[in-house]
């Protein structure tokens, strides 16, 4: 990975320098006007040129919209998702050579190791393709996870990206920092071709801070080892920059040959992008040196291959030196042209502190002729330097009215900057009483949705306490009553009962007995429930056994109605819940089923997995549901008890207290009923 992004060209010429990030090795560019050949391009030549970019510029666009809807999904809460996008993303840009391996990662890896991996090379891709701001937070995220997991590697290409992002802002104290760290691992592990790129890197930096005696130490280190590996193309990185310094330090003779070579070596590799940089780097020389005519025509041959290569951030540069020339030269109509070029191209690439130099150069060239377009401009340049270096710009800004300014033009002036602050003021204030309605309003939305959660709970509160005297006052009355009454007709009657009917009172008696256990279990679940005593432990165990041990406890309740139970499942089920919690759950269910079949019917509890669930669910062909009773199931306002197919009563309460259960296990439960065909009650339970 430390050599993913080795061509990636970034380029600052004579004010500025080229970085190499995330392991990737700036361009900085020489040439010679003697060195290229000129060539005639025939129409027919332009249009398969120009079908071809259309066609490559199509499937870069989808390639990036694919990526940037990756990045999305990697953020994801979800692991499983998180883990898929983490491969996809990988192997896109292994498909695009951007990576030396192909890596795949699975959910069993620790997160901070993936995300040390995916976020440095893709933040490497992001600062190839410019795109800086977005680079720079992965960058932040993937230095961290290496960190954690003391990944030097990894650790020094997100410092790399960093680094690239820190110099595209400006920022170039963070820059050098970032330089520094790679620096320290690159010496550590002692790896040539890393070590070449650090000492490139902290040479740029030590360029544009103006530290030239640093700057030629560092690059003359990463040109001596670039010698030895055998890597023309990053050799001429090298050279390029070494000219740069030695052409600023006024050692001519030695920057001209540094930038022929590095040229030599980018031609014969045939690649143009680099070649059309190389030739801003002689311009640049030829400029420091006063050539400017040579490098005149450097630069506007260099402006067609970068325009072709899509490098906006080195055409800003380009434009903007070849607007200084013009300037120097008294051609100010030319020199405002191309000024404005390279501010556009410098908005268009993000390069900032290209940015600062194009209006700074305006405001100078427009001072006389157009006075209030250079006060605007230098305005622009003025809040420009206020985000990168001092406030000093304010106060330059003054004085710069004070000198170029008359009487008459000054007032003009003064009456629109008024006009300005005015129209200003009233914005803010507006915005201000829009922010106060909103607030307003917010906070009636807020009292609101608490009053309507107040009455609710008010509601919901009511709703209980009926529903608790119900069943004190009826359903647990009722069974109570006909166990005294079918005992009273068996104890007044023992000798003259015959023995059928007093079969049939003792089964009565069980019928009234079952359904009073069930409501006392039901009540016991319910109260601690709804005081917050119930607590959950989860465990492992199989929900076979459990649908076992439940079909013994029924199985006399199923006798007495001549019904079977019919289980299709694995041989195991291992799940991770609250034992107690899930048993009560399908005695409830199984119950209920039991309670509403007719005599002789089959009722089924099935097991199937799910993916991370197990379901169970049980389904009989009894009475079934009407659509408004199976709507009213899970609410307590509206639940009511229905009688069995032998007369057997209930509470109502089972299917809420089932749901409460579940919730507490992190499960769901979901009823499907047809009237007269029957009820499937299906629920999950977390597998292990």
């Amino acid at each position: 990975m430390r050599k993913v992004c080795q061509s990636v060209n970034i380029l600052i010429l004579s004010k500025g320098f080229p970085l190499e990030g995330v392991r990737c090795h700036l361009l900085v560019l020489s040439f010679d006007k003697n060195m290229l050949p000129l060539q005639d391009y025939t129409l027919k030549l332009m249009k398969r040129i120009a079908t071809i970019l259309i066609f490559v510029t199509s499937v870069i666009l989808s390639f990036a919209q694919n990526l940037d809807s990756l990045i999305v999904k990697y953020d994801s809460r979800d692991r499983a998702t998180a883990i898929k996008a983490a491969n996809e993303i990988y192997a896109l840009l292994y498909e695009e050579k951007f990576c030396d391996s192909l890596i795949t990662f699975s959910e069993k890896d620790d997160k901070d190791k993936v995300d040390a991996n995916v976020l440095a090379v893709l933040s490497d891709y992001l600062v190839y393709n410019q795109r800086h701001q977005q680079a720079k937070g992965l960058a932040v995220r993937a230095s961290k996870a290496a960190e954690k997991i003391k990944d030097d590697q990894l650790a020094a290409t997100s410092y790399s990206t960093l680094m690239v992002c820190c110099q595209n802002e400006g920022n170039y104290d963070a820059a050098f920092d970032y330089a520094r760290k790679c620096f320290e691992i690159d010496l550590r592990e002692g790896i040539p071709s890393n070590l070449s790129s650090s000492y490139n890197n902290l040479a740029a930096i030590c360029f544009t801070t103006k530290h030239l005696d640093e700057a030629k130490e560092y690059i003359d280190n990463g040109v001596k080892i670039e010698r030895t590996l055998n890597r023309n193309s990053v050799l001429a990185i090298r050279l390029g920059l070494a000219s740069e310094i030695y052409a600023t330090l006024g050692e001519y003779d030695d920057a001209l040959k540094f930038a022929n070579e590095a040229y030599e070596l980018d031609y014969n590799s045939h690649n143009t992008r680099k070649v059309g940089i190389r030739m801003c780097q002689i311009a640049a020389v030829y400029q420091t040196r006063g050539s400017l005519d040579d490098a005149e025509k450097m630069y506007l041959r260099a402006i067609q291959p970068l325009h072709e290569s899509g490098n906006t951030r080195s055409l800003s540069v380009c434009y903007n030196s070849l607007g200084n020339i013009f300037a120097q030269e008294g051609r100010s109509d030319e020199a405002e042209k191309y000024f404005l070029k390279a501010t556009k191209a410098a908005e268009q690439s993000g390069y900032t502190l290209q940015l600062l130099k194009s209006y700074e150069a305006l405001s100078q060239l427009l001072k006389d002729r157009h006075p209030a377009d250079a006060i605007e401009y230098f305005e622009r340049s003025a809040a420009l330097r206020d985000s990168l270096f001092t406030d000093e710009s304010q106060r330059q800004i003054n004085n710069f009215n004070v000198q170029y300014q008359t009487r008459e033009k000054e007032t003009q002036i003064e009456i629109q900057r008024l006009e300005i602050a005015r129209q200003r003021s009233r914005q803010w204030l507006l915005i201000l009483i829009l922010v106060l309605c909103a607030i307003s309003i917010l906070l009636l939305v807020l009292f609101v949705l608490l009053q309507r959660r107040h009455n609710k709970e008010l509601k919901e509160s009511d709703a209980l306490k009926s529903k608790f005297f119900s069943i004190i006052s009826h359903d647990l009355k009722n069974p109570v009553i006909a166990q005294k009454n079918a005992l009273e007709v068996i104890c007044n009657n023992y000798d003259r009962i015959p023995a059928d009917v007093l079969h049939e009172q003792c089964l009565e008696l069980m019928n009234s007995s079952n359904s009073l256990l069930d409501l006392l279990y039901n009540l016991l679940n319910w109260s601690r429930i709804e005081m917050g005593r119930m607590q959950v432990t989860p465990l492992r165990f199989d929900l076979c056994e459990a649908v076992k041990d439940v079909e013994a406890i029924l199985r006399t309740q199923m006798k007495n109605k001549r019904q079977t139970l019919a289980i299709e499942s694995p041989q195991q089920a291992i799940a991770l819940a609250d034992r107690n919690m899930i048993t009560t759950v399908l005695r409830n269910v199984v119950s209920n089923a039991i309670k509403f079949s007719r005599e002789g019917a089959e009722i089924l509890i099935r097991i199937e997995s799910k993916g991370e669930f197990w379901t169970i669910t049980v389904t009989d062909s009894g009475v079934g549901m009407s659509e408004e009773t199976l709507n009213s199931l899970f609410k307590m306002n509206s639940n009511k008890s229905a009688v069995g197919t032998a007369g057997e009563q209930g509470s109502g309460l089972g299917l809420l207290i089932c749901r409460e259960l579940l919730e507490k296990n992190g499960s769901t439960i979901d009823v499907t009923s047809s009237e007269g065909v029957g009820t499937s009650v299906m629920f999950t339970v977390k597998a292990d």
